[in-house]
């Protein structure tokens, strides 16, 4: 059973995130969640338009795929296991985070092993999620090893796609710096080599 402190924050332990089914979990705790040192932080439902740029972006990256290339997949809401929180506390240790898009190694991967075969991780940024998109998850991720991290920027109608940054990891591989700002269209080299204009990716016809 999760753990509720005095403050009324439900927590669970790794154990327990695993060992429960997710749509019986989602049920309990009201929609999608993630764990965050343990603790329970729901996730809002995303926007039509953000679905539709993964979406979009998924099916890009698996068409631009050639036989040539090393065995790459691609998941999206799926679960992944991050180190621990250091703390005495069992229900204030476990991190989970389900990334908005993954290219991964072809494997058969579970929520606790899939980590180290990240090859790019892809998160869409909301208006819930600035902060956590583009400070916390870029130092997570970077700590982590995950070579490629892509930051999808709406403009200012929460529809058109604006900028995408490309992050790589720097000399000490712990840390990113900013590879290149993408602006009209994606020019991916890594993992995956790509071209996909914002129009295609998010729908919307610009202006000539």
């Amino acid at each position: 059973m999760p753990a509720v402190d005095p403050r009324g924050e439900q927590r669970l332990t790794a154990e327990e995130f695993l060992a429960a089914d997710p749509g019986d979990l989602a049920a309990r705790f009201g929609g999608p969640f993630e764990l965050v040192d343990g603790l329970v932080v729901r996730c809002q439902a995303q926007s039509r338009a953000h679905d539709r740029v993964i979406h979009r972006l998924r099916r890009a990256l698996e068409n631009a795929h050639t036989p040539n290339d090393p065995c790459l997949d691609t998941e999206s809401d799926t679960p992944v296991r991050f180190p621990d929180a250091h703390s005495v506390s069992v229900h204030r240790r476990a991190n989970f985070r389900f990334p908005d898009l993954l290219v991964i190694d072809c494997g058969r991967w579970d929520a606790t092993t899939v980590l180290p075969h990240i090859r790019m991780v892809v998160e869409v940024v909301s208006p819930d999620s600035i902060g956590d998109d583009t400070e916390y998850k870029r130092k997570l991720y970077a700590r982590t090893g995950i070579p490629v991290y892509l930051v999808v920027h709406f403009a200012d109608d929460w529809e058109t796609v604006e900028r995408i940054d490309e992050f790589r990891l720097d000399w000490s591989n712990k840390r990113y710096a900013l590879h290149r700002e993408h602006w009209d269209e994606l020019l991916l080299e890594e993992p995956i080599k790509m071209q996909l204009s914002f129009t295609d990716l998010d729908g919307v016809r610009r202006e000539k």
